[in-house]
């Protein structure tokens, strides 16, 4: 539900506000055994942390890995990323 920018996507976002109820599907982390629950974006290998949460074919050029991780794995790539 949080996209590679840290922010939820907003359908998502606006079907809370509107009280839709949201159900979990249970995901592993690409990195351990938690649930996933934020999204890494790499292009051409270097962590992207801005743009548009949405963005299909708006990198086509660039090898695109799009990995689903949990929240403390997230945290973990992002404070690599700016070491």
């Amino acid at each position: 539900m949080i996209s590679y920018t840290g922010e939820m996507f907003s359908p998502i976002k606006r079907a809370m506000e509107c009280g839709f109820t949201i159900h979990h599907l249970s995901m592993p982390c690409a990195h351990c055994s938690q649930d996933a629950t934020h999204h890494l974006l790499y292009l051409d290998g270097v962590l992207q942390t801005s743009g548009s949460p949405i963005n299909v074919e708006d990198y086509a050029d660039a090898t695109q890995i799009y990995e689903s991780v949990c929240y403390d794995c997230y945290t973990t790539a992002i404070q690599a990323a700016y070491a």
